[in-house]
């Protein structure tokens, strides 16, 4: 599983406290995007567990884990 994005940086928001900010990477919502399929046994297997843990039918190379169990 792979970024979708890197944002570079000028500099990293601070708060008050000289402490980044909770959006340290100015975090960008990810567009959907269709599932792409796995492409190698390994892809296979990591897509497999997210499912069971998640108990979701379908899992795509893409997702992220956090986001699909609305986790942050």
């Amino acid at each position: 599983m792979v970024p979708t994005a890197l944002v570079p940086l000028a500099e990293i928001p601070l708060t008050e406290t000289d402490k980044p900010t909770g959006g340290v990477a100015g975090r960008t919502r990810r567009r959907r995007h269709e599932q792409r399929e796995p492409r190698n046994a390994h892809e296979r297997k990591l897509c497999a567990i997210f499912c069971e843990l998640l108990g979701r039918a379908r899992v795509g190379v893409d997702d992220d884990f956090f986001d699909l169990a609305g986790i942050r």
